[in-house]
């Protein structure tokens, strides 16, 4: 089963370039996160919030690692708000 998880092995190698990625974005952006995820929740966020200059983050209580299945109103409101905020639809 490791073998098969390649990402474990591509975030180390790719950590700069897609870290560096989002430290450099300039255009909007928002991450919206199950914070009781154990793998990318709540420590995830605060690690993204020390990294991330002006981080706009919605953390959603009691959802775990796949929002869009557990929360799938929540997130669409959170996606939604972004979005009419930036005129993107």
């Amino acid at each position: 089963m490791p073998k098969l998880i390649r990402y474990m092995k591509e975030r180390k190698e790719f950590r700069s370039r897609w870290v560096g990625a989002l430290e450099n974005n300039k255009g909007p952006m928002r991450l919206i996160d199950g914070i009781a995820d154990p793998i990318s929740g709540a420590h995830m966020v605060e690690r993204y919030k020390y990294l991330i200059n002006r981080a706009d983050v919605v953390e959603l209580e009691e959802v775990g690692h796949y929002p869009q299945v557990e929360a799938p109103q929540q997130v669409m409101s959170a996606a939604m708000a972004f979005w009419q905020k930036h005129n993107i639809i």
